[in-house]
């Protein structure tokens, strides 16, 4: 098959991964090819040729995010890093159509320098493509505020396994009517299709920016910010619970390095908009932090705020895509009532980490109800157990492993059965995938053939 993927392809290609390299190592794949298209016609071609031969295709944009999910079967890694570029950035319109294998951080900077804002922020920024954003369906910090890549999608061009081309959405705000294929694609992480441009809607720059860290080191003040928060009917771009731990090492100065000690929970409000606006969310923030009485407060310097948030963001970096450690997520309903119940589970997950001799540290979206554990290394079967336990027991808990070396993933199902509509999910996969080639046994654990 090499022959007539470099027949198709011209010099550099295609090739055999490196047994040592990072496809090898991230896929458990060390005899796969690797083909690299130039455009959305050659990639549509790269995938029959694979369809004909029978062989499992990996999309692969910066391999940020090649961890989430279970380690598919993969003979050929289609790296969509030469479809590249912005096709088109409409200012007055506030949209941008870009290639998929466009770099995230250079996306992001050339609608700044516009005047323009896209609020993606997923860690790995810099190695990320935005059609590997996507497709992984991933944000950072201002997913509280701004939600996912899928709010923002407007249309998609696409490649299937069978060499056909398709286009769905489009490039307005306004699209025709229809069903939303391209927000089937997000998250689907590369099983249905390999995408090959996307076209988003943007934000204007908001004319101020300002963030607020508070130190809590008792979780029952930390539940009482949380609720007051919700009750006065804040709106934040992001807001997060970060393990003080977590920001430590990453130039931070003064009040800054007080947030970053052990046994610190670091509450971290970011706020757009106008002066008048971000001015009054600070006064009326501060005003509920007399009943919550944290242990720090910090209004962060303008040259301290992207410290934090670097921080923040890239608080994964260690465990993906190159480290040896994991991240277990487990989501929660956030409220009981007229209670706040994060500082109760992550008090909890803390005392089931450590009596199994683990160590952890916590990230939480305190409004989503979602808290990420991060391990050094993956977890030994009896924290599994028991922090699957405690999700069970709990209505609208869910635990699935986020991140992990593909050699601790392989033949598991890391996702632990959660996904539901599993018949509807197979024949979506057998419509838009028929010859059953991308990314098999990815999200669902692939039947034996």
């Amino acid at each position: 098959m090499i022959e007539r993927l470099q027949r198709l392809l011209g010099d550099g290609g295609a090739w055999e991964v490196a047994r040592d390299g990072e496809v090898a190592r991230e896929l458990g794949a060390p005899r796969a090819l690797v083909a690299a298209p130039r455009d959305l016609e050659q990639c549509a071609a790269v995938l029959r040729i694979a369809a004909e031969a029978g062989r499992a295709v990996v999309p692969w944009g910066g391999g940020q995010h090649q961890r989430l999910g279970n380690v598919p079967r993969a003979d050929l890694v289609l790296v969509t890093s030469g479809l590249a570029g912005i096709v088109d950035h409409d200012e007055a319109d506030q949209t941008i159509v870009a290639r998929a294998g466009t770099r995230l951080a250079d996306l992001v900077a050339a609608v700044r320098a516009r005047g323009q804002f896209l609020p993606l922020d997923p860690a790995g920024l810099a190695r990320a493509t935005i059609g590997g954003v996507v497709a992984a369906g991933v944000n950072g910090p201002y997913r509280s505020g701004f939600g996912l890549p899928r709010d923002l999608l407007l249309g998609a061009r696409t490649a299937h396994s069978d060499g056909a081309r398709a286009a769905c959405g489009g490039r307005l705000v306004k699209n025709v009517t229809g069903f939303d294929l391209h927000r089937l694609y997000h998250g689907s992480l590369g099983t249905l299709a390999v995408l090959g441009e996307v076209s988003l809607r943007l934000l204007p720059l908001p004319e101020r920016e300002a963030t607020l860290a508070l130190g809590f080191d008792d979780l029952e003040r930390l539940d009482a910010f949380v609720l007051a928060f919700r009750a006065a009917g804040l709106a934040a771009a992001s807001y997060v619970l970060v393990h003080g731990p977590l920001l430590a090492g990453n130039g931070l100065e003064g009040g800054a390095a007080e947030l970053a000690r052990d046994g610190m929970f670091v509450v971290l409000l970011r706020f757009h908009g106008t002066e008048r606006g971000v001015g009054e969310s600070l006064a009326r923030t501060r005003e509920l932090l007399g009943r919550a009485a944290p242990a720090a407060e910090l209004e962060a310097p303008e040259d301290v705020q992207a410290p934090l948030w670097l921080a923040c963001r890239e608080a994964f970096a260690g465990v993906s895509p190159d480290g040896g450690g994991a991240v277990l997520r487990l989501t929660f309903l956030p409220h009981a009532g007229e209670r706040s119940v994060l500082g109760g589970v992550v008090e909890s997950v803390a005392a089931l980490v450590a009596g199994a001799g683990a160590r952890a540290a916590f990230y939480a979206e305190p409004g989503l109800g979602v808290l990420r554990v991060l391990l050094p290394e993956p977890p030994g079967e009896e924290l599994l157990a028991r922090l699957q336990a405690f999700a069970r027991r709990e209505e609208g808990r869910q635990l699935v492993v986020e991140s992990a070396p593909a050699s601790w993933r392989q033949g598991r199902d890391v996702l632990l059965g959660t996904l539901p509509h599993a018949a509807l999910a197979r024949a979506l996969k057998a419509a838009l995938d028929p010859a059953g080639i991308l990314s098999p046994g990815r999200l669902y654990p692939e039947e034996p053939r």
